[in-house]
């Protein structure tokens, strides 16, 4: 067994009076604590990282579609500014359940101020093509 920890008297250069120090945590405390308290945190962090790889395969995975709708619009690559893609999702039921519904590709144009818009499903089967702001495409609808 173990002897009684005692604890030592500490005295203060200003005023001279004593205090007990606090026991030391033993080291089997600070485990317990790191466990409790650390693991909750990597695990949010790597579901995050996972759900991350998902949506970015998902995003690559729509990348021949996105190809293949600039090339039927005839859209030259050196035209092209910036491609952004962004999940869409819906709202079900009255728990506020959600699911995803499909992909947006947004194209930003060197020729015009605006976006191209393909609108995608979960497969990346595009269901319309569309031009928001001020970016007219000959053949393609346009939304303010």
């Amino acid at each position: 067994m173990h002897a009684p920890v005692r604890h030592a008297a500490v005295r203060h250069a200003a005023g001279g009076d004593e205090r007990e120090r606090p026991p030391k945590t033993p080291k089997r405390s600070r485990k317990i604590y790191m466990l409790k308290y650390l693991t909750i945190p990597v695990l949010v962090f790597t579901s995050f990282l996972l759900v991350g790889c998902v949506t970015y395969k998902a995003y690559n995975d729509c990348d021949a579609a996105v190809d293949r709708s600039l090339d039927r619009l005839e859209i030259s690559r050196g035209d092209i500014k910036k491609i952004s893609f962004m999940t869409q999702i819906q709202t079900t039921g009255k728990d506020g359940d959600t699911k995803e519904r499909g992909v947006d590709a947004w194209v930003r144009l060197h020729s015009c101020r605006g976006y191209l818009v393909i609108d995608m499903d979960n497969t990346c089967r595009v269901r319309q093509v569309y031009t928001r702001g001020k970016c007219d495409i000959p053949g393609v609808k346009h939304f303010w």
